[in-house]
């Protein structure tokens, strides 16, 4: 759903721009369009492979996370899952710190976790993201806009759902699928 919404409202500055890399990049062919306003006609596009990779699978969403997913012992490699970040904002927060071998004082922990929780960093959209205009429209708060998960269970149909458990079946493996779906606290 975020994918579609970021689609949806790319600025036209954006997709022209996309149109030159693409045009002078021979790995790449097609072009980026908006989105179509419909999420679950832009769902069934992806999962069929419409709108996977612009001709060029090592820019497709399954390559991509099999590469992030076979990195993640790598020493300077740490995955977070918004999933998880949701479930304990706090935790998480502390385990990034601790990857970046950052002190924190204990006193700062409540404010540095309500700062960054999603409410707070809507209201603080142009604050927090001042270029997000030049790639959405609506900017920051296109960007930032719902913060939810799950609500793609509403959009899309059986099949397409099937089609989409098909392929994380043949492109992932059951440990980064579960990952995916559900990040590492579920």
């Amino acid at each position: 759903m975020s994918f579609h919404n970021h689609k949806l409202n790319y600025t036209d500055k954006v997709l022209a721009a996309a149109e030159v890399m693409l045009a002078d990049d021979p790995d790449f062919e097609g072009r980026i369009d908006r989105a179509d306003p419909d999420p679950a006609k832009h769902f069934h596009d992806w999962i069929t492979g419409e709108e996977d990779h612009i001709g060029d699978p090592a820019c497709g969403f399954w390559h991509m996370e099999r590469s992030y997913w076979e990195a993640r012992n790598d020493p300077d490699v740490l995955l977070v899952h918004y999933a998880d970040l949701k479930k304990d904002l706090t935790g998480e927060m502390r385990r990034i710190a601790d990857f970046l071998e950052i002190e924190v004082a204990e006193n700062l922990w409540p404010e540095l976790v309500q700062a960054a929780g999603f409410d707070s960093m809507k209201e603080k959209t142009d604050e927090l993201l001042p270029t997000a205009g030049d790639l959405w429209e609506g900017g920051g708060n296109t960007f930032l806009h719902k913060g939810t998960n799950g609500r793609w269970r509403e959009t899309v149909n059986s099949e397409d759902l099937q089609a989409y458990e098909r392929k994380v079946k043949q492109e992932f493996s059951p440990e980064l699928a579960q990952w995916i779906e559900f990040g590492r606290l579920e």
